[in-house]
């Protein structure tokens, strides 16, 4: 439970500093995770689109453009789960 207790509190951690980091072009941001994790052009804009839903210009914005993009009815499974799994990603970088 310790473990578990731990992780929580280190994602949280994480959640709230993307919260409070800045991003400048969100639009930018975006193709640069979209190439870096391997995403398609088509599969980046509908992050893009998203994020034009949503829009914020903080790091958290970007992640939930990403997480949200999965929502979309069209979308395969795989392409729902990597957009999930870029957002998730994203998280990580966050120190």
């Amino acid at each position: 439970m310790e473990e578990v207790r731990r992780l929580a509190m280190a994602q949280e951690g994480k959640m709230r500093l993307s919260i409070e980091s800045k991003v400048d072009d969100p639009r930018a941001s975006i193709i640069t995770f979209g190439r870096r994790f391997g995403l398609t052009s088509e599969e980046t804009q509908e992050v893009q689109t998203a994020w034009d839903c949503e829009p914020g210009y903080t790091l958290w914005a970007v992640i939930q453009a990403f997480t949200s993009a999965a929502k979309a009815n069209h979308l395969s499974a795989e392409q729902a789960f990597r957009f999930q799994r870029t957002g998730g990603m994203i998280l990580s970088l966050v120190r």
